[in-house]
């Protein structure tokens, strides 16, 4: 997974075989990114264009998260 996330990790969900996070950080594995992540198995990537503040938890309703 990289070299991690530069901030915490406040929750995170499986969601269509892929792993969420979110949390308070900048960079995950190198890439930067505003507080909500994805993996995909082999890289990382943002969400969308991220969040201000931070993500404590989400959740996966009506076939979305």
């Amino acid at each position: 997974m990289g070299s991690g996330c530069n901030q915490n990790i406040r929750c995170f969900d499986l969601f269509k075989n892929e792993l969420y996070i979110g949390g308070t950080f900048s960079n995950a594995g190198g890439v930067s990114i505003t507080i909500i992540a994805k993996w995909n198995g082999s890289t990382w990537s943002a969400v969308g264009g991220g969040a201000n503040g931070y993500i404590t938890a989400k959740t996966v309703f009506n076939e979305s998260l």
